[in-house]
């Protein structure tokens, strides 16, 4: 089973996703809690950065800070550019 995670301090996360460095736009932030209690997360980001190196380093600073601030156990990220930064859903 999944629910929204209670403890989950969603305007913080997005405060911590906006400011990271790349990100123009977040326009898909979904997180979850499983039955077994692992926080989960799914992120589609906007960004001008076309440097897959450093959108990848940017990724796993997030993830990082997801982990450690808000106790999310895995984190998927997808970027989209300015160009065509259709929504997630």
């Amino acid at each position: 089973l999944e629910r929204a995670p209670a403890s989950l301090d969603v305007a913080a996360l997005d405060r911590l996703v906006r400011g990271a460095p790349g990100v123009s736009e977040v326009v898909g932030l979904h997180a979850w809690e499983l039955d077994s209690g692992e926080v989960v997360a799914s992120l589609v980001l906007v960004t001008g950065e076309h440097d897959l190196a450093v959108l990848t380093g940017t990724a796993d600073e997030l993830k990082r800070a997801m982990q450690t601030q808000f106790r999310i156990a895995h984190a998927t990220i997808e970027w989209r550019p300015q160009s065509n930064p259709r929504p997630c859903c």
